[in-house]
């Protein structure tokens, strides 16, 4: 077995909540012993994240290092997507490149222009096409809405649902 998954087994049997504190000592209801119970697993899972913690990043390391060898190996046959490099016992490396791209709003009007003159533009292509526009609902002024028509004209492009509680025992 590899060493590396025999010392986190042992540091995982070690773990045994003995450094850890109960949220309640001696929990008086069922509710106070589900604290207790999620209390001790959120300290289970943040013992596991900090034994990987190191792992991830020798793991992220060498993944860098095979992206550059890789992006040599295709050179410019690379593609955006899925590229597959053959192993010596006929396996399949599969290297998903990607791109991220941005837009410089600064840049926008400077490039519309220069596309609305260039000549090799395709035909009927409008340069808005390519943008999208993604609407963002800002809080605070979101939250000085207060009268009854305004907040049902506001609700009616809003979907709303309940995020991910926090829970934390001080």
């Amino acid at each position: 077995m590899d060493d590396r998954v025999s010392r986190l087994l042992s540091a995982l049997e070690m773990y045994g909540l003995a450094n850890h504190r109960q949220a309640v000592e001696e929990p008086a209801d069922d509710f106070e012993r589900a604290v207790n119970d999620h209390n001790d697993l959120q300290a289970f899972i943040a013992e596991v994240k900090d034994l990987l913690k190191p792992h991830e990043t020798e793991e992220r390391t060498k993944r860098d290092a095979l992206t550059v060898s890789l992006n040599s190996y295709f050179g410019s046959k690379l593609k955006e997507g899925v590229n597959t490099y053959t192993l010596s016992n006929g396996r399949k490396l599969k290297y998903t490149y990607k791109v991220d791209r941005k837009v410089d709003n600064a840049q926008v009007a400077v490039a519309r222009a220069a596309f609305d003159e260039s000549a090799d533009k395709p035909a009927g292509m409008v340069f808005d096409d390519m943008l999208r526009v993604k609407y963002e609902l800002a809080d605070a002024p979101y939250k000085k809405v207060t009268g009854e028509a305004a907040k049902l004209a506001v609700s009616r492009m809003l979907v709303t649902k309940a995020a991910a509680s926090t829970l934390t025992v001080d």
